[in-house]
This record gives structure tokens, sequence and C-alpha cells, in this order.
């Protein structure tokens, strides 16, 4: 005896649901990414810091991670509803502290600084010379080129919020999105 008011049968439902769900899974899957943007050795190589972007239509997660060989990973930074405009990552010469800067659209920007020896945050005040100094080195930045900018990378490569792709954005995107 059927039990259910309309002309199918349970066997149906159950298969026609199976399908929708396998219909959902497919298109979710064609429509999220993982991408690394970023990954950074440190100068004695013992060390890895990645930015990586987890995109599901429409939104992006962003990752700061950092590796110690192997097996271990640990995460520095998170955001949730993110579009990476910029990202940038720069150590100190001995590979004790590293500065990250992310520049985001809609999500708060990731700007911050970790020491590995004491394994504590260190704040981005204290290492944003370093970032300005390594965006200006590996970017080959002039004066000429930050005169727009207060002589500011930092500047250089932060979006604005107008619409317009700033200099650092364009660059970034060319440098990571071949």
């Amino acid at each position: 005896m059927n039990h259910f008011p309309y002309s199918a049968t349970r066997k149906e439902l159950l298969g026609s649901t199976a399908k929708a769900c396998l219909i959902l899974i497919a298109s979710l899957s064609l429509s999220s990414c993982s991408k690394t943007l970023i990954r950074s050795q440190s100068p004695d190589g013992k060390r890895t810091v990645r930015i990586t972007e987890f995109c599901t239509f429409p939104d992006c997660l962003v990752y700061v991670t950092e590796s110690n060989g192997w097996l271990t990973t640990s995460t520095l930074a998170q955001r949730r509803d993110c579009a990476v405009n910029f990202a940038h990552v720069a150590w100190s010469a001995d590979s004790a502290v590293t500065a990250v800067f992310v520049d985001n659209s809609f999500c708060s920007d990731i700007m911050m600084g970790f020491d590995f020896i004491r394994h504590t945050n260190v704040s981005f005040t204290a290492v944003a010379d370093l970032v300005r100094n390594s965006i200006t080195q590996d970017y080959n930045l002039r004066p000429s080129d930050l005169a727009h900018y207060k002589g500011d990378p930092l500047a250089w490569a932060h979006y604005r919020n107008d619409g317009l792709s700033t200099p650092g954005m364009t660059a970034f995107k060319r440098r990571y999105n071949p």
C-alpha cells in the first residue's frame, strides 16, 4: 500500500533526493577552490609561512599558517568573507620573526607579526618596517613609485575602497596569478 499522497513511490523519492544531493555536491565542488597565494620560507629554511585562500561561492576564507617541518602546522591568523587584494610575508634576518600583511576588500586586513623563539604574537607596529622594506625590495620600488603614497609601500599596496586597483594590487596579481 502506498502511504504517500503523491504518485511517486518511496524508492523513486529517495532516488530523486540522492540525485539532487549529488548535483548539489558537484556544483559546490566546482564552485570552490583552495589556492596557496604565498609560500614563504624563512632565511634559515626551517619554517614556512603560507597564505592560503579557500573559496566557496561567494565567500573566501584566508588562512595564515606556519609549518616547522613536515608534521607541525599551526594557524597564525584567519579571516572569513574575504577578497585578497595584496599579500606579503617578510622575515627577520635570523628567521626568529615573521611579519604578515594581507590587504582584504571585505574582511579586516591581516597585519601581524610572530616571534617563533618566544611563540608569541608581535604587534604589527613593531614589524611594519620589516614588511615595508621587504615590499620595496621584492617589487623593486623606487622613490618615484611611492611618491603618490607619501613614500609608504603599505599605502602603495593597500586598496582604498574606491573601486580602482592600486599599483600594488596589480603587481601582486601579475606576480601570483599569471
